[in-house]
């Protein structure tokens, strides 16, 4: 699309990007995420995150500025002052719980003999 028709309007960008962002949350079973600029608040599905294990491991990679609730809301700490740093952070915070959650299900997969 872009060979043909030059370099894409950040409108469409940012809708590519929101559109990646909710696939990524549905495979990550986010029912909800708030992003802000002093950071974004995750609440999950009914059921919760698939792999918890995975799901600490995940923040303990973030180095602190992650924390589980007590409500099993996954808080991160971060600065995005413009709508443009929350977006990308929407997607990369999206992108890394869909990761984990997928090796959660091929974790599960039968091994075939």
């Amino acid at each position: 699309m872009i060979d043909r028709f030059g370099a894409l309007p950040s409108e469409t960008q940012n809708l590519l990007k929101i559109v990646e962002t909710k696939l990524n949350s549905k495979k990550a079973m986010i029912a909800k995420l708030d992003v802000g600029p002093k950071g974004a608040l995750v609440t999950f599905a009914d059921g919760g995150f698939p792999d918890l294990a995975g799901l600490l491991g995940y923040i303990d990679r973030l180095k602190g500025t992650a924390k589980l609730r007590p409500d099993s809301k996954l808080v991160v700490s971060r600065d995005w002052p413009t709508p443009e740093a929350r977006l990308n952070g929407a997607l990369q915070l999206s992108t890394g719980l869909a990761r984990v959650a997928a090796a959660s299900d091929r974790a599960k997969e039968p091994v075939a003999a």
